[in-house]
């Protein structure tokens, strides 16, 4: 039987190996580990060593998107959708939103990235930790109508109703 458990916060690699050693004498056999964008901006070198030990200890790694441009679910805090607006997805209202637009080509860039430096890791599978549109507490408010959602909305051909 597979039994995971999510793994985070600890940058140290002597205090992560004392842990996966007993995650995995534990009976556990898969390990999450978030990779936030800090992650990706700061401790690649770091992520890369705890998975190397995660899978030393014979755990299976898993790699979560840990709230990427705050479009996949976490609380890590997210730079990438507070200081780049040309990347927001827009609400139907006109108002940029604190998430990044998934059609975007500068997060589609900047996603290939994270993912390349996730593949170099060698960890077993990327979770893509539910993508999704920003969601507004108003029932009338949706996302996203940003210059690409538009265009790609536009080019969209029209398909018949199957309930017709």
């Amino acid at each position: 039987m597979k039994t995971g458990i999510a793994y985070s916060g600890v940058k140290d690699v002597d205090h992560v190996r004392k842990d996966m050693e007993e995650l995995a004498a534990g009976g556990y056999t898969h390990v999450l580990h978030p990779y936030s964008e800090e992650d990706f901006l700061y401790h690649q070198e770091t992520m890369k060593e705890i998975i190397a030990i995660s899978k030393e200890c014979g755990l299976q790694v898993y790699v979560s998107t840990w709230g990427v441009g705050k479009v996949f679910s976490g609380e890590a805090l997210s730079e990438l959708s507070a200081g780049n607006s040309v990347q927001s997805q827009v609400d139907n209202r006109g108002e940029k939103m604190v998430a990044s637009c998934i059609n975007n080509e500068t997060f589609r860039t900047y996603m290939r990235s994270w993912v390349e430096a996730v593949c170099e890791t060698e960890a077993d599978t990327i979770l893509w930790d539910n993508p999704r549109f920003y969601i507004q507490e108003e029932e009338d408010r949706w996302c996203c109508r940003c210059d690409t959602c538009q265009k790609i909305f536009k080019n969209k051909p029209v398909t018949s109703c199957p309930m017709a």
